[in-house]
């Protein structure tokens, strides 16, 4: 009678355990997705282009990396174009590295039809930082820096020169382009289908155009220096809203700004050409009704406040 006590309740006991193990997934299978970002290696890498780090290519230093990492590149001349699709961190050292007598920013030089640097991190929000770096040489129609479908890109304190564009955004948010030298570009920057970046501290001199916008609302351009614009306007705002320009200085361009179909914020700009002791400063641009194209009215827009003198920058 013992043993067959024993016996069922053996056999309850499995059943039980059979049950149990049965219903614990339900309960522990579901779990939050960690955020990848904060799992990030943050491993330093060394790019020198005479063989004393880790890489002499700054591609091959991108490829080895994992997200959050950290690439150092080291004075000398980088020819290759570039191509970041994960979230890294690009810094210029202006020192050399090992042997070698290198000095300066390290020369991002590119080569082909193409971007110097493309940058293409769809549906990440963990940021690309670019900074210390001088770029230079992009393909026709390309660009030092361009971004696609991108978020939380920052781009600072680069020299980027010579190029077809210097920095171009393209369907990009919250991007920050700050502190850069954009010199003798045809463009300096393009924004298109871009929201919510913040174009700031730069100086923008001596390019063909200045700085081109389409099709793009609620960013912010501010105390950035405009200078010596050569052929085009200094600034160019295509059917864009809600954008705020303040605190810039718009000085001895070929032509100031203008607009198509927009409505912007301007507000305590500095701008060379302006006469008299009024604060107001007029920017003259065009409306155009989509139903009747050739009709294209002169229109008005204001700078309230214009300043007296230039902005700090």
């Amino acid at each position: 009678m013992i043993r067959k006590e024993a016996n069922r309740c053996f056999v309850i006991g499995i059943i039980l355990l059979c049950i149990g193990a049965s219903v614990l997934p339900i309960g522990t299978s579901i779990q939050p997705q960690k955020n990848t970002y904060q799992q990030v290696s943050k491993a330093t890498w060394i790019v020198d282009d005479e063989g004393d780090g880790d890489f002499t290519s700054v591609q091959a230093a991108i490829d080895n990396a994992t997200a959050g990492d950290i690439i150092e590149i080291y004075s000398g001349t980088y020819i290759e174009n570039i191509v970041i699709e994960k979230s890294i961190n690009l810094e210029g050292k202006s020192t050399e590295y090992g042997t070698g007598s290198d000095t300066g920013r390290p020369v991002l030089y590119g080569i082909g039809d193409d971007n110097v640097i493309s940058v293409y991190t769809e549906n990440q929000d963990a940021p690309v930082k670019i900074s210390e770096c001088y770029i230079t040489h992009s393909g026709n129609r390309h660009a030092g820096v361009y971004t696609e479908y991108s978020k939380t890109v920052v781009v600072s304190y680069n020299t980027i020169i010579q190029c077809h564009h210097g920095i171009e955004l393209y369907y990009s948010e919250t991007n920050q382009i700050q502190g850069n030298t954009i010199q003798d570009n045809d463009w300096a920057i393009i924004i298109e289908f871009s929201s919510y970046c913040t174009i700031s501290l730069n100086h923008i001199v001596n390019n063909t155009h200045g700085i081109q916008m389409s099709v793009s609302n609620s960013n912010e351009i501010k105390q950035n220096e405009i200078r010596d614009t050569q052929n085009g306007y200094s600034m160019t705002l295509i059917r864009s809203y809600i954008n705020q320009i303040t605190f810039n200085n718009f000085i001895d361009n070929n032509k100031q700004a203008t607009f198509l179909n927009c409505i912007n914020y301007w507000h305590d700009n500095y701008w060379s050409n302006k006469v008299g002791i009024s604060p107001i400063y007029i920017i003259v641009g065009i409306f155009q009704l989509n139903f009747f194209p050739t009709l294209r009215v002169p229109w008005p827009q204001f700078d309230l406040r214009a300043a007296s003198t230039p902005n700090p920058i």
